[in-house]
């Protein structure tokens, strides 16, 4: 895996894993000093692949907030599919555009609202 790291071409995710791996393997031989510096590494360079806003994501669930009320789903009560245990899938590709995951995250939110009400 050392010998992996330290070739050049290897994209982010790579090098990520290997970073995770090599942590993992330093930590199983009880070379707690260099695993550290591993998983600091790792987690380092997945954080430069995450665009994370705090105050975006608060203005998402304030504004989901306000929109999907009980009123809002006892308005739609009996809309959708009639089976008792319908399935709402949407796939949230990682990397997508911004606003798909905030999309993919309103919906999850949503499910869990709804399911809390019912």
């Amino acid at each position: 895996m050392r010998s992996q790291l330290a070739r050049t071409e290897g994209s982010i995710d790579d090098r990520l894993h290997l970073e995770f791996a090599l942590g993992k393997a330093c930590e199983d031989a009880a070379q707690f000093a260099a695993s550290f510096r591993h998983y600091d590494e790792a987690n380092r360079l997945r954080r430069s692949q995450i665009h994370y806003s705090a105050a975006e994501t608060t203005s998402l669930v304030e504004r989901s907030r306000a929109l999907y009320t009980r009123e809002f789903f006892h308005a739609r009560a009996g809309a959708g599919c009639p089976a008792r245990d319908p399935v709402f899938i949407v796939a949230c590709r990682e990397r997508a555009q911004p606003w798909w995951n905030r999309s993919c995250r309103a919906i999850r939110w949503s499910r869990a609202r709804w399911s809390s009400m019912t």
